[in-house]
């Protein structure tokens, strides 16, 4: 999972790196990993480049991560999240996004680097 993830701390955002492919363990791991990052770098902006992410989750799998604790934890610190991703994915985001709103999380995905950071630091 280390080669998976990884986050690096910007004077103005946290960012997060995801590659490869997930499974359902790797879920896990990676609300570890980013609440981990949220509290050592102690930032509330977050984008994760998810332009390198094989996303093969469905539905079901986006309503179990959305009900996971890490969403409390996203709410709790008030993250602001712009997740940067391929178009491929752009369907199974949108759904994440609703799930995540829902839940009172900000998060939004983006096919721009430039609209992202736009969204983010504003």
């Amino acid at each position: 999972m280390s080669d998976k993830i990884r986050f690096y701390d910007n004077d103005l955002y946290l960012l997060g790196l995801l590659n490869g492919e997930y499974t359902a363990e790797d879920l896990s791991l990676f609300s570890h990993k980013f609440e981990e990052a949220v509290q050592k770098f102690n930032k509330h902006r977050i984008l994760l480049d998810k332009t390198k992410f094989l996303n093969h989750f469905d539905y079901h799998d986006a309503v179990v991560f959305a009900d996971s604790p890490i969403s409390d934890f996203m709410v709790n610190k008030r993250l602001r999240i712009a997740a940067l991703i391929r178009p491929s994915n752009l369907e199974v985001e949108r759904a994440y996004e609703t799930l995540m709103r829902n839940r009172s999380v900000n998060y939004k995905p983006f096919i721009s680097q430039e609209e992202a950071m736009d969204w983010l630091l504003k």
